[in-house]
C-alpha cells in the first residue's frame, strides 16, 4: 500500500528546508560578530543557533551610535581582515628577491595565501550588505524602517476600511 502526501503535510512552515538552515549556518561568524557587538555595550539579545539575525531585546533604548556600531561591526570587521591580508601580501612582494616578471611563476605559494585569505575575507564582508543598507536608513532617513518600527505601518488599505478613500476627504470617490 503506498501512502502519499498532501499539500499541507509537505509544506511544513515550522520546519525549516535544507537550504533554508545551511543559509543561516553560513552567516553564524556573521551574527556572532552581532553578538560580539551586543556584548561589548552589554545589551540583551536573543539568537538561537543558525537563525539568520540576532534579535534585539532592548531595541527602544538603544541609541542610534550603540545600533550603528551592531549594524556596521561585522562589516568592518571582515572587511578590515581582508585588506590587513591584502597589505601583508603587498608589503612581503617587496621582501621577494624575484623581478616582478617572474613573481607568478617562481613566487612562493606561502605568499599567494595572503591574497587568497585576504580575498575570502573580502567576500565573507559581503554578507553585510543588508547591515549596510539598514546603517544608511539609520543615519539619513528621519523616519525607523518597517521592519525595526514595533507599531504596523498603516498604508492607503487601512484608510478605505475606514471607509475613507485616502485621496478625497470625504470618503467619496471624485
Amino acid at each position: 500500500m503506498i501512502q502519499t502526501m498532501n499539500n499541507s503535510q509537505t509544506n511544513k512552515p515550522n520546519q525549516p528546508t535544507f537550504l533554508y538552515r545551511l543559509g543561516g549556518y553560513y552567516g553564524i561568524p556573521h551574527e556572532l560578530i552581532h553578538i560580539l557587538a551586543y556584548r561589548i555595550i552589554r545589551k540583551p539579545y536573543s539568537y538561537q543557533w543558525g537563525d539568520y539575525q540576532v534579535i534585539s531585546l532592548a531595541y527602544e533604548t538603544e541609541t542610534q551610535r550603540e545600533k550603528l556600531f551592531i549594524t556596521l561591526l561585522p562589516f568592518a570587521t571582515f572587511m578590515g581582515f581582508g585588506l590587513f591580508f591584502h597589505f601583508l601580501w603587498v608589503i612581503s612582494a617587496f621582501f621577494i628577491k624575484i623581478r616582478p616578471e617572474q613573481y607568478f611563476i617562481d613566487g612562493p605559494t606561502w605568499h599567494f595565501s595572503f591574497f587568497i585569505v585576504g580575498s575570502l575575507f573580502i567576500a565573507y564582508a559581503s554578507t553585510a550588505h543588508y547591515d549596510l543598507i539598514k546603517a544608511y536608513c539609520l543615519l539619513f532617513r528621519k523616519n525607523k524602517l518597517q521592519y525595526d518600527s514595533p507599531k504596523p505601518h498603516r498604508n492607503s488599505n487601512d484608510k478605505k476600511q475606514q471607509g475613507k478613500h485616502p485621496q478625497t476627504s470625504n470618503g467619496r470617490m471624485l
